[in-house]
């Protein structure tokens, strides 16, 4: 959603590592190609109250973010950065939210009748599969970890990695950058899915890269 600020001196503020333990951290996979996810606030300064803190997401690198959900949350990119799951990590809850079109629309999940305090969740190193680990604690104190498949999410693997960008592919190209069009000296063109692109990646994909 859009958001205005009051003054010229308004900015998006984000939780580091040094702030891991209270919030999620800014956080991003080498295969989710531009995409970037935090915590934190809209304003003068770099709030502490969790009813102050959002959840945040970029698609070009950290050059312009959106907010995807009111408050604190943890999150894992899967399928390339084609599937991103979070939970809140700062009270109990029953549900987690996942998004397949980057953070679009997002879809509800109950994955226990019992309140969890969720501590994180998790996926292979590489982030291209699609079966994660939800990990936590109930109210009554017993660990819980819950196995979640989104494999059977759609129906297809998706086509037109060789030629993205035209209508009929649901790959696009993608060119991170500075305040110039080159980053570090150069431009490096990527292919990526599209946003809205309802398909798979193939979990073992060769992303095609250009560098000039």
């Amino acid at each position: 959603r859009a958001i205005t600020c009051s003054d010229d001196d308004c900015s998006l503020h984000l939780h580091s590592h040094s702030s891991k333990h209270l919030f999620s951290p800014v956080y991003t996979t080498e295969s989710a190609l531009g995409l970037v996810m935090g915590t934190g606030n809209v304003g003068n300064f770099l709030a502490w109250r969790a009813d102050q803190i959002n959840t945040y997401l970029s698609r070009d690198g950290g050059v312009t973010w959106f907010e995807v959900a009111r408050g604190s949350h943890v999150f894992e990119f899967g399928d390339h950065g084609g599937i991103i799951v979070m939970a809140s990590d700062q009270e109990a809850t029953t549900t987690l939210k996942y998004s397949w079109n980057e953070g679009l629309t997002w879809d509800t999940f109950e994955f226990s009748k019992e309140p969890v305090e969720v501590e994180d969740i998790v996926i292979e190193p590489t982030s291209t599969g699609e079966r994660f680990i939800l990990h936590g604690m109930t109210t009554r104190g017993r660990g819980i970890i819950v196995a979640l498949d989104f494999s059977s999410l759609h129906k297809r693997t998706c086509l037109g990695n060789d030629d993205p960008g035209v209508a009929n592919s649901d790959y696009e190209i993608w060119s991170p950058r500075g305040p110039e069009e080159c980053l570090l000296g150069h431009k490096i063109s990527y292919v990526r899915r599209k946003r809205d692109s309802e398909c798979f990646n193939p979990e073992e994909w060769d992303r095609p890269q250009r560098i000039s």
